[in-house]
């Protein structure tokens, strides 16, 4: 990539309740955030994710053997970094992805239905366990999106169903007797779905229909993973989910127009099941009244809904803050915010920023780090030589 070259913010998504250890939720932030660099690899970073008391940047490297560091989380600076790398042995992945406190490594099964999924779990000193088949998790007290969800008694993931020579059934793996389940009947193949488990254990699926600007969800039933009543449409129109937010509910982050058509307008909102109407996601113009802010990741803290965005400055710099408003996100005001300079370095040789487009595969795209009181925005500069810098942000 040249030097000077700008594209779009992106993390990646980790929800506080999938932390581990006295230490993560006694973690302090410092009230100014402050850029660090990272000791990543010459790869760069694919993903970002706070777990086990500990920020974590990787990679997957050439066949989804991550490589990582992390750093714990001390008066909001990061500190005693530890390099670790994932062994897959023998495992040949097929998809890649971050699931609470796990790496997890997907590939399908001998009978080329049943998902064979593995997890590494990232541990508080900062190394990773070997590779194990995924197993149940306690429901977390605040999680995103997830293309795998880990229920008390098992974890279960998307599957696709052949049927008749070429056609295909979205489904989901596995029931409480182990059995594959067909989704067809709700859900069109080729949807993009992904799963939330909300504090109470309940498991949401949300989803957009292909070409159709339609976002819906409904809550399956933990044992057969079928619907429990009918989908819920949120409404109006919406071009793509950004996010999904579960605590006490699950909630939507959502695109969409909703009447105002303006190129320069704010179309993010929030919807949940049982809601009339769409709230809207108040993110800041002020630092560019032409800019249109980007919208990174969502979290609930305390009740409270927390959003991250990014926008582009007069000078070119990109703001990356943080907006609090109430449990759906309305009255929202920016409670913190820095900004990432549009280059660093000397200028006959700048190191020109872009950040990671990747993600870990657990949200719709644009992701960030949130941990138990914080926010982990990673920026990485290309140039001749590369940099990555990372900060925390006061929830």
């Amino acid at each position: 990539m040249k030097a000077g070259a700008l594209t779009v913010v992106m993390a990646a998504i980790v929800a506080a309740g999938a932390l581990v250890g006295g230490g993560v939720g006694s973690a302090q932030v410092a009230a100014t955030p402050q850029w660090q660099t990272a000791p990543v690899d010459s790869n760069g970073i694919q993903f970002a994710v706070w777990a086990a008391g500990r920020l974590w940047i990787g990679n997957w490297g050439g066949n989804g053997a991550a490589r990582l560091v992390s750093a714990r989380v001390v008066n909001g600076r990061l500190t005693s970094w530890v390099n670790a790398n994932v062994s897959l042995g023998g495992f040949v992945s097929t998809f890649n992805a971050v699931v609470g406190e796990n790496l997890v490594y997907s590939a399908t099964g001998a009978d080329g239905v049943t998902p064979d999924v593995k997890g590494a779990k990232l541990l508080p000193n900062g190394k990773v366990n070997a590779l194990v088949d995924l197993g149940g998790a306690p429901a977390p007290q605040s999680s995103g999106a997830t293309l795998f969800a880990q229920l008390p008694d098992r974890a279960v993931s998307q599957a696709t169903i052949s049927v008749g020579r070429d056609g295909h059934h979205a489904g989901a793996c596995c029931d409480a007797n182990g059995k594959v389940v067909d989704w067809n009947s709700f859900l069109p193949y080729g949807t993009s779905a992904r799963f939330g488990v909300d504090r109470h254990g309940r498991l949401w699926l949300a989803w957009q229909i292909p070409r159709k600007p339609v976002a819906a969800m409904v809550e399956l039933d933990t044992k057969t993973l079928q619907p429990r009543g009918k989908p819920a449409p949120a409404p109006g129109l919406a071009s793509r989910i950004d996010e999904m937010v579960c605590a006490e509910r699950c909630r939507l982050m959502i695109e969409g127009n909703y009447g105002n058509r303006s190129p320069n307008a704010n179309h993010f909102w929030s919807w949940a099941p049982g809601e009339r109407s769409v709230t809207q996601l108040k993110l800041p113009k002020s630092y560019s009244p032409s800019g249109v802010p980007q919208l990174l990741g969502a979290h609930d803290q305390r009740g409270h809904l927390v959003v991250a965005f990014a926008v582009q400055d007069k000078n070119s710099a990109m703001v990356i803050g943080l907006t609090r408003g109430d449990a759906k996100g309305g009255n929202a005001r920016v409670v913190q915010s820095i900004v990432a300079p549009y280059s660093i370095g000397p200028l006959k040789n700048p190191l020109g920023f872009y950040t990671a487009v990747w993600g870990p595969g657990s949200g719709w795209g644009t992701g960030a780090a949130f941990g138990p009181n914080g926010f982990a925005p990673a920026v990485e500069y290309q140039g001749d030589k590369e940099a990555v810098r990372v900060a925390i942000l006061k929830l």
